[in-house]
Protein backbone atom coordinates (compact mmCIF):
# COMPACT_ATOMS: atom_id res chain seq x y z
CA UNK A 1 0.00 0.00 0.00
CA UNK A 2 2.67 2.10 0.62
CA UNK A 3 4.74 1.45 -2.43
CA UNK A 4 1.14 2.15 -4.58
CA UNK A 5 0.79 5.58 -2.82
CA UNK A 6 4.68 6.63 -3.46
CA UNK A 7 4.46 5.53 -6.50
CA UNK A 8 1.04 6.86 -7.86
CA UNK A 9 0.06 9.90 -5.79
CA UNK A 10 3.67 10.75 -5.19
CA UNK A 11 4.30 10.96 -9.10
CA UNK A 12 1.29 13.41 -8.90
CA UNK A 13 2.79 15.43 -6.73
CA UNK A 14 6.30 15.35 -8.08
CA UNK A 15 5.51 15.34 -11.86
CA UNK A 16 6.64 18.92 -13.73
CA UNK A 17 3.05 19.44 -15.15
CA UNK A 18 1.67 19.32 -11.70
CA UNK A 19 0.95 22.02 -8.99
CA UNK A 20 4.03 19.81 -6.59
CA UNK A 21 -0.02 20.47 -3.72
CA UNK A 22 -2.76 18.73 -5.13
CA UNK A 23 -4.07 14.97 -6.61
CA UNK A 24 -5.39 15.12 -10.00
CA UNK A 25 -8.35 14.06 -12.18
CA UNK A 26 -6.44 11.34 -13.67
CA UNK A 27 -3.44 10.56 -15.95
CA UNK A 28 -2.65 8.30 -18.51
CA UNK A 29 0.41 5.22 -18.83
CA UNK A 30 3.02 7.13 -20.12
CA UNK A 31 2.67 9.82 -17.09
CA UNK A 32 0.87 12.68 -19.21
CA UNK A 33 -2.25 14.15 -18.06
CA UNK A 34 -5.78 12.33 -18.35
CA UNK A 35 -8.65 13.65 -19.35
CA UNK A 36 -7.96 16.03 -21.90
CA UNK A 37 -9.68 17.33 -25.07
CA UNK A 38 -8.76 13.96 -27.60
CA UNK A 39 -10.20 11.41 -24.06
CA UNK A 40 -13.25 10.44 -24.99
CA UNK A 41 -16.22 12.29 -23.14
CA UNK A 42 -14.01 15.09 -22.33
CA UNK A 43 -14.93 19.10 -22.23
CA UNK A 44 -13.45 21.13 -25.39
CA UNK A 45 -9.83 21.95 -25.20
CA UNK A 46 -6.81 20.63 -23.20
CA UNK A 47 -8.21 20.90 -19.89
CA UNK A 48 -7.45 18.25 -16.67
CA UNK A 49 -8.27 19.20 -13.09
CA UNK A 50 -5.29 19.11 -10.95
CA UNK A 51 -7.13 19.10 -7.60
CA UNK A 52 -9.69 16.54 -7.74
CA UNK A 53 -11.46 14.55 -4.64
CA UNK A 54 -11.57 11.69 -5.94
CA UNK A 55 -7.91 11.21 -5.84
CA UNK A 56 -7.40 11.78 -2.63
CA UNK A 57 -7.63 8.17 -1.39
CA UNK A 58 -4.78 8.19 0.92
CA UNK A 59 -5.75 11.07 2.91
CA UNK A 60 -8.26 8.66 4.88
CA UNK A 61 -5.95 5.60 4.18
CA UNK A 62 -2.84 7.03 5.95
CA UNK A 63 -5.13 8.29 8.75
CA UNK A 64 -7.35 5.30 8.84
CA UNK A 65 -4.41 2.54 8.96
CA UNK A 66 -1.08 4.10 8.98
CA UNK A 67 -1.62 6.55 11.69
CA UNK A 68 -4.40 4.17 13.05
CA UNK A 69 -7.18 6.43 14.50
CA UNK A 70 -10.91 5.06 13.50
CA UNK A 71 -14.01 5.67 14.99
CA UNK A 72 -15.86 1.87 15.95
CA UNK A 73 -19.22 3.34 17.30
CA UNK A 74 -21.01 6.27 15.42
CA UNK A 75 -20.31 9.79 16.53
CA UNK A 76 -16.47 8.64 17.76
CA UNK A 77 -17.83 7.84 21.15
CA UNK A 78 -15.92 4.47 21.07
CA UNK A 79 -12.63 4.61 18.58
CA UNK A 80 -9.48 2.97 18.63
CA UNK A 81 -5.42 3.53 17.58
CA UNK A 82 -4.25 1.07 15.58
CA UNK A 83 -0.88 1.85 13.82
CA UNK A 84 0.59 0.08 11.30
CA UNK A 85 3.56 1.62 10.49
CA UNK A 86 5.25 -0.26 7.97
CA UNK A 87 8.66 1.61 6.73
CA UNK A 88 7.38 4.48 7.85
CA UNK A 89 9.44 6.28 11.35
CA UNK A 90 6.86 8.33 12.67
CA UNK A 91 3.13 9.71 11.70
CA UNK A 92 0.94 12.11 13.56
CA UNK A 93 -2.26 13.65 13.42
CA UNK A 94 -5.95 14.04 14.08
CA UNK A 95 -9.31 12.89 13.39
CA UNK A 96 -12.36 14.93 14.43
CA UNK A 97 -15.50 13.19 15.06
CA UNK A 98 -19.10 13.97 16.51
CA UNK A 99 -17.75 13.85 20.29
CA UNK A 100 -14.74 16.11 19.85
CA UNK A 101 -11.02 15.25 18.06
CA UNK A 102 -8.40 12.46 18.98
CA UNK A 103 -5.20 13.29 17.78
CA UNK A 104 -2.06 10.81 17.86
CA UNK A 105 1.41 10.47 17.16
CA UNK A 106 4.13 8.32 17.28
CA UNK A 107 7.53 7.07 16.14
CA UNK A 108 9.45 4.44 15.46
CA UNK A 109 13.06 3.51 15.35
CA UNK A 110 14.99 0.82 15.86
CA UNK A 111 15.72 1.11 19.90
CA UNK A 112 11.79 1.18 20.39
CA UNK A 113 8.18 1.98 19.49
CA UNK A 114 6.43 5.53 21.12
CA UNK A 115 2.62 6.31 20.62
CA UNK A 116 0.79 9.44 22.42
CA UNK A 117 -2.60 9.24 22.07
CA UNK A 118 -5.22 12.23 23.40
CA UNK A 119 -8.69 12.36 23.26
CA UNK A 120 -10.07 15.87 24.81
CA UNK A 121 -14.25 14.73 24.75
CA UNK A 122 -15.09 13.61 28.63
CA UNK A 123 -17.26 10.52 26.52
CA UNK A 124 -15.48 8.91 25.12
CA UNK A 125 -13.49 5.62 25.67
CA UNK A 126 -10.87 4.04 23.26
CA UNK A 127 -8.35 0.82 22.70
CA UNK A 128 -5.25 1.38 21.60
CA UNK A 129 -3.15 -1.15 19.82
CA UNK A 130 0.74 -1.00 20.61
CA UNK A 131 2.36 -3.02 17.92
CA UNK A 132 4.78 -5.84 19.38
CA UNK A 133 6.76 -6.08 16.04
CA UNK A 134 7.38 -9.69 16.25
CA UNK A 135 8.54 -10.36 20.00
CA UNK A 136 7.04 -9.84 23.36
CA UNK A 137 7.39 -5.92 24.74
CA UNK A 138 7.35 -4.61 27.84
CA UNK A 139 5.07 -1.46 27.63
CA UNK A 140 5.26 1.80 30.09
CA UNK A 141 1.96 3.99 29.97
CA UNK A 142 2.52 7.66 31.33
CA UNK A 143 6.42 5.96 32.40
CA UNK A 144 4.65 3.35 34.36
CA UNK A 145 5.29 -0.50 33.13
CA UNK A 146 1.82 -1.59 32.32
CA UNK A 147 2.64 -4.75 30.29
CA UNK A 148 5.44 -7.06 31.68
CA UNK A 149 5.60 -8.61 28.12
CA UNK A 150 3.02 -11.28 29.03
CA UNK A 151 0.21 -9.63 30.89
CA UNK A 152 -1.62 -6.54 32.30
CA UNK A 153 0.09 -5.22 35.27
CA UNK A 154 -2.52 -2.00 35.48
CA UNK A 155 -2.42 1.90 34.94
CA UNK A 156 -4.11 4.67 35.28
CA UNK A 157 -7.41 5.29 32.94
CA UNK A 158 -7.13 2.00 31.26
CA UNK A 159 -9.11 -0.60 32.13
CA UNK A 160 -7.61 -4.12 30.63
CA UNK A 161 -4.98 -5.20 27.98
CA UNK A 162 -4.45 -8.08 25.77
CA UNK A 163 -2.12 -9.08 23.36
CA UNK A 164 -2.17 -11.32 19.58
CA UNK A 165 0.40 -12.00 17.92
CA UNK A 166 0.42 -8.68 16.65
CA UNK A 167 -0.81 -6.21 18.81
CA UNK A 168 -1.14 -5.15 22.88
CA UNK A 169 -4.61 -4.15 22.73
CA UNK A 170 -4.78 -1.27 25.57
CA UNK A 171 -8.77 -1.21 26.27
CA UNK A 172 -11.23 1.26 27.69
CA UNK A 173 -8.70 4.13 27.70
CA UNK A 174 -10.27 7.22 29.56
CA UNK A 175 -9.80 10.37 28.12
CA UNK A 176 -6.62 12.45 28.64
CA UNK A 177 -3.28 12.21 26.99
CA UNK A 178 -1.21 8.86 27.47
CA UNK A 179 2.19 8.12 25.99
CA UNK A 180 2.74 4.11 25.69
CA UNK A 181 6.26 3.35 25.07
CA UNK A 182 8.48 -0.05 24.51
CA UNK A 183 12.11 -0.13 23.85
CA UNK A 184 14.87 2.54 24.52
CA UNK A 185 15.61 3.54 27.83
CA UNK A 186 12.30 1.84 29.46
CA UNK A 187 13.16 -1.92 28.11
CA UNK A 188 11.89 -3.34 24.74
CA UNK A 189 11.74 -7.03 24.93
CA UNK A 190 9.90 -8.91 28.03
CA UNK A 191 13.52 -9.64 29.49
CA UNK A 192 16.24 -7.77 29.40
CA UNK A 193 19.68 -7.64 31.20
CA UNK A 194 21.28 -4.17 33.44
CA UNK A 195 24.62 -3.81 33.46
CA UNK A 196 26.59 -2.54 36.24
CA UNK A 197 28.60 0.71 35.10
Amino acid sequence: ALALIRREWGYMLDAPQGTHSTFWEGYDANGTLGYNADYPGAPAGNYTSLAHGWSTGPTGALTYYLLGIQPTTGGGLTYQVTPHPGDVSWADGRLTMGTGAVTAAWTHTRRGFTLTVTAASPDTAGVIAVPRLGSNRVIYVNGRRAWNGMRFLGAPGVASADQDSTYVYFRGVAPGTRSFRWGGSRGGRSQHRRRRA
